[in-house]
This record gives structure tokens, sequence and C-alpha cells, in this order.
């Protein structure tokens, strides 16, 4: 779509209208924005004493983009933008209007006393966060609003709740890196929606809690690792007649809990297809939670990768074996097995290139 380009800078004066040679300050940008602008935010630290609060909705085919550049609008490929409290305890970034999508943009609490500041408050619908990042916060970034997505993000230095929080329905968090929340969990979540091709590390709680009940609450940890946390690798809450958590081709080790384990008031239930545990305290599976496992886990006496303590999660050359021990993805089609994708591998991170399979006796894909 054709956008509006709008732009702030951190040394504008006020009473701009927005345009390249006349720019926004970031509140006049909160409160003018409109659907379809996007709005370009110069490089720059830029303190917050009060919460950035955006004052209109986009539209699905007029959405409020908001992105930091460095030279050239669309230059960013990482945080480039740092909205810092001055430790006065606000929500950093508080956006309850639909249809924002926030790009190369941190938050930071660094107030005096420690962090004390919210990180990135997404509660409106179908708000996107991409590449942004989250540190010295109480929490991370939060999706409240139904349909919104954390894709490509970090949260990090976190003091409660969790790094990245998949509060709405149908919220999902892809290829995002959570790690050293003390007094936090990694992935929280109590509506539908999950976790794919995530990181969990080095968090004082489980790297993932997930919520399940009677209202039929699903989740899904796809691709994952949760390494070193300080409870359970994935930690299962509420009661056993809900849909139970789907834990899939996804490796937990280290954790000084189960690998899977549970905090329910009754005994919990959880799907696994393809997880490769090591070196759990607890063990792999705590007592309390039943499993269906249509695809065998793997049990590794040693954890599988290069260097996890140091941040690396590349699998070692004996680790090998688990390429290919994931979930199969096949369909049954016409009474037969067909191959559909070829990427049946367990974890998150790099591995070695892996062959794309042609659909076999399936039409119309």
């Amino acid at each position: 779509m054709a956008f509006t380009e709008k732009y702030v800078t951190n040394s504008a004066s006020g009473g701009g209208d927005g345009s390249v040679g006349d720019p926004w300050t970031l509140d006049e940008a909160a409160a003018n924005a409109s659907a379809g602008d996007r709005v370009n935010v110069l490089t720059g630290t830029y303190i917050r004493s009060a919460t950035l609060e955006p004052a209109n909705d986009g539209t699905r085919d007029g959405p409020v983009v908001w992105r930091g550049y460095t030279t050239t609008p669309g230059d960013a490929n990482v945080p480039v933008v740092t909205l810092d409290s001055d430790g006065s305890g606000i929500r950093i970034l508080d956006c309850a209007k639909a249809y924002h999508r926030f790009e190369c943009i941190a938050v930071t609490g660094n107030g005096s006393g420690g962090p004390i500041a919210w990180g990135m408050v997404l509660d409106g619908d179908h708000n996107i966060a991409w590449r942004c990042r989250a540190y010295a916060v109480r929490r991370g970034i939060s999706l409240g609003g139904m349909g919104s997505v954390a894709l490509g993000c970090e949260a990090g230095d976190f003091t409660s709740a969790s790094g990245i929080e998949l509060g709405g329905d149908n919220t999902l968090a892809i290829g995002c890196h959570v790690h050293d929340g003390t007094n936090g969990i990694g992935f929280s979540g109590d509506s539908t929606g999950g976790a794919f091709y995530c990181l969990a590390r080095a968090c004082t709680g489980a790297g993932f809690t997930f919520a399940f009940g009677g209202g039929g609450f699903a989740k899904l940890v796809a691709h994952c690792v949760a390494h070193g946390n300080g409870g359970d690798g994935v930690n299962s809450i509420g009661s056993p007649d809900g849909a139970p958590p789907v834990i899939l081709n996804t490796i937990l080790t280290a954790n000084a809990g189960y690998g899977v384990g549970t905090t329910a008031t009754s005994k919990a239930h959880a799907m696994l297809c393809g997880v490769a545990f090591a070196e759990n305290a607890a063990g792999e599976v705590g007592t309390d939670v039943t499993v269906f496992e249509p695809v065998p886990r793997v049990s590794l006496s040693v954890g599988p990768f290069v260097d996890a303590d140091g941040g690396d999660f590349r699998l070692r050359a004996d680790a090998a074996a688990l390429l290919g021990k994931g979930f199969p993805n096949v369909l049954l089609s016409d009474g037969a097995l067909s191959v559909v994708r070829g990427f049946p591998d367990i974890g998150v991170l790099p591995h070695a290139p892996r062959p794309v399979l042609s659909p076999v006796g399936i039409t119309g894909l």
C-alpha cells in the first residue's frame, strides 16, 4: 500500500506538521498519526517521563507504522530508536489502539534504583512488534490484544512477570529471544496462540508457562528451546479439562525443574511431538502431567548444543542425530501418508540446510 510518510526527530521543537522538513515530536506523532501513516523515527534515545500512547486506530488496509531509521527511512534491521524511561515507573509504550506496527524500537526502564518501568504493552487488536527489544524493565513485551504478534523480538533483564506475555486470543511470538529474567518467566500466556522458533534461557522461573482450562484455551510451543531456566522448561497451569498444550519439535535442557511440568491444582496433560530432553534437574516430565506422545521423545545424556551457556545454540556434530527426529510433517491423503514438508528438525536456531520435499499424492497445495 501507499503510506503517507511522517517524520519524528529528537530535536523537533514542536508545532511541526510531520513532514521531513518540519518533523513532529514523538508526542505529537502519538496524538496525530492515523490510519495509513508511516511514522519514521530518527535514531536516538528519547527520554520518556510519561507513557507514549497512540491516540488513533489504524485499519487492516491502512495500519499506523512506527519504524526507526538511521539515515534513510527503512534502513534499519535492528532496534535503533530507544524509548528510555526516566525512572517514573510508567508504561513506556502503551498502545490500546488497533492495527499499529512497531519496527526496530527498543524500550528500557533504566531508571535510578533499578528497572521499574513497564516495557511495550500492546493491548489493541492486531498489533505487531517487529525486531523490537525490551530490557531493564519490570515486564518486557505484552500482547494483550487479539491477533497480535511479536516477531524477531528480544526481552532481557526484566524483573517480574514475563519477558513476552501472550495474553490476547490468537497472539503469537515468532523467532523471539527471552533471557535473564529475575523473578520472572520467559514466555507466558493464558489464551490461544503460541510460541514458534523461540528461545527462553536463564530466567529464574520457567522458560514457557501457559495456562489452559475449561474455556478450551490451547497453546503451541513449536521449534523452541528452553535452557537453563530456574523452573520447568515448559510449565502448564490450569484445570485438566481444557485443551492441552502442544509441544512440538522442541529441546528442553538444563532447566532446574522438569522439562515439562505443571503447577495445576489437579493433574495436567500435554501433547508431546518430537521433544528432546537433557539434564533437567527434576526429570523429563513431571509426575502430575499426563502426556499423549504420538511422536517419540529423544532422551539425551548431555545437552546437544555447542555452548548453550555461552549463547551458542547450534547443534554439536555429535548431536546431528536430532535432525529429522521431530514431528514428521505428513498428511493423510486418500488413505496414504504423504510428505508435505521436509523440515522435521528439533530446535530453534540454524541447523544444516534441509531439502524441501515436493508433495506426494496431494493436489491443490
